[in-house]
C-alpha cells in the first residue's frame, strides 16, 4: 500500500492556538506527522512523495481567491508593522454584514478574518507550501483508490479535512 507525503509539510509548525480566551501551544505539530510516518513505515508501506497538484485540481475544491490568499498572505502579513508571527484574525465578517453583501477585503487584516473561521489554526509563510503537498498527496491517494488500490495520504497542516 502507497501513503503519500512530502517532507515539506513537517514545515508548518504553528505556534499559535486559543483555547477559551487563552493563548496556548498549538497541539498540531510536526511530531505528530512524525508519529504517523513511523506507524506507516513500521506497516511497511511504500512512502513516497505525490506529483505536485495543479492548480486545476485545487480549483476544484477551493475558489481560486482562497488559494491566492494562502499563497500570498504570508509576505502581505510581513509587510505589516506591529504584526504577530503568525496570520492570525482578529475580525470576522458579522452576520449582518454577510446579509448586506460583504465582500473580501483589500487589506491582509479584512482577509484574514474573511478566509479564516476561526483562530485555531495559524498561518506562515511554510502553511501554503504544506497544503499544497497535502492536497497532492490525498490527490494521489484518490487516484489510487480511483484505480482499486489501497492508499493513504498523510496530511499537514489536516484543516477540517482531518
Amino acid at each position: 500500500m502507497k501513503a503519500f507525503w512530502n517532507p515539506v509539510q513537517a514545515r508548518h509548525a504553528p505556534q499559535f492556538f486559543l483555547q477559551r480566551g487563552t493563548v496556548k501551544r498549538n497541539f498540531e505539530v510536526p511530531a505528530r506527522a512524525e508519529a504517523l510516518l513511523a506507524a506507516c513505515r513500521d506497516m511497511r508501506m511504500d512512502v513516497t512523495a505525490p506529483p505536485a497538484a495543479d492548480r486545476l485540481a485545487l480549483g476544484a475544491v477551493h475558489p481560486a481567491d482562497y488559494l491566492d490568499f494562502l499563497r500570498d498572505g504570508p509576505a502581505a502579513w510581513e509587510a505589516l508593522p506591529e504584526k504577530g508571527p503568525e496570520l492570525v484574525p482578529n475580525i470576522h465578517p458579522s452576520p449582518e454584514m454577510l446579509a448586506n453583501g460583504a465582500r473580501p477585503s483589500g487589506t491582509i487584516v479584512g482577509q484574514v478574518g474573511w478566509y479564516t473561521a476561526d483562530t485555531s489554526c495559524p498561518i506562515a509563510a511554510a502553511t501554503w507550501p504544506a497544503a499544497e503537498a497535502a492536497a497532492a498527496g490525498a490527490i494521489a491517494a484518490a487516484d489510487e483508490a480511483a484505480a482499486g488500490r489501497h492508499a493513504y495520504a498523510l496530511a499537514r497542516p489536516p484543516g477540517h479535512h482531518a
